[in-house]
């Protein structure tokens, strides 16, 4: 009598594949690749930006503060500084330069007027030539000198002149020609001025700024 199939065995192969399609399925899912954003990830970033930010609008400022103070240290330097005596001043003031035609003390009372000035280049020496004429207006006798010539690059040049004992109304023209390292300009004089009064010498000593001057070759 021939053996009749039975339905168990159907069951158990439509389980079989059940089973091995659910595995096959597991292992995609477990296969496909998770991306997962770290958390807080944006507010990291922004509170490094905000730092960022305001790390550069505190430095500005004092990076240009600090420029600023080493210029004025550098002019402090290296600028043109007195001679000495009671009443030196640095001047340092571009309004105040003296020029051309202008007088160099103007607080005594007889003038001392820049007549010419000019500056000759040379291949290894520069030369600056300048002309004063004064004349005693006063009633005392009176002297004018200049000490010493400051270049722009701050070098000192002591090379003196001066006029004579100058009894009143009498004039004088000081001619002179002071020589300096090859691209440097004249920027102040030292001066010294003495009036002989019946209690004394008075004297007034000053640093005076030059203005500029025409370069000849």
């Amino acid at each position: 009598m021939p053996d009749t199939p039975t339905e168990p065995d159907d069951e158990s192969d439509a389980d079989t594949g059940a089973t091995r399609a659910d595995s096959t399925a597991g292992e995609d899912e477990s296969a496909a690749p998770t991306t997962v954003a770290p958390a807080g990830q944006d507010d990291v970033n922004r509170r490094w930006l905000i730092r960022l930010l305001v790390a550069l609008g505190i430095g500005i400022p004092i990076l240009v503060e600090g420029a600023t103070l080493l210029r004025m240290l550098r002019s402090f330097l290296l600028g043109g500084g007195g001679g000495g005596g009671n009443e030196s001043d640095s001047g340092g003031d571009p309004d105040t330069a003296v020029e051309i035609g202008d007088e160099i003390l103007p607080e005594t009372p007889p003038p001392e007027i820049l007549r010419r000035a000019v500056v000759v280049s040379g291949e290894n020496v520069w030369e600056f030539q300048a002309r004063i004429r004064v004349e005693n207006t006063g009633e005392d006798p009176y002297t004018f000198r200049v000490s010493a010539l400051r270049t722009d690059e701050g070098k000192r040049i002591a090379d003196p002149v001066a006029t004579e004992r100058l009894a009143p109304g009498e004039p004088q023209t000081l001619d002179h020609t002071w020589r300096m390292p090859a691209g440097e300009r004249p920027a102040s004089f030292e001066v010294l001025a003495s009036t002989e009064t019946a209690t004394g010498t008075e004297r007034v000593e000053r640093t005076v700024e030059l203005g500029s001057f025409p370069l000849q070759n």
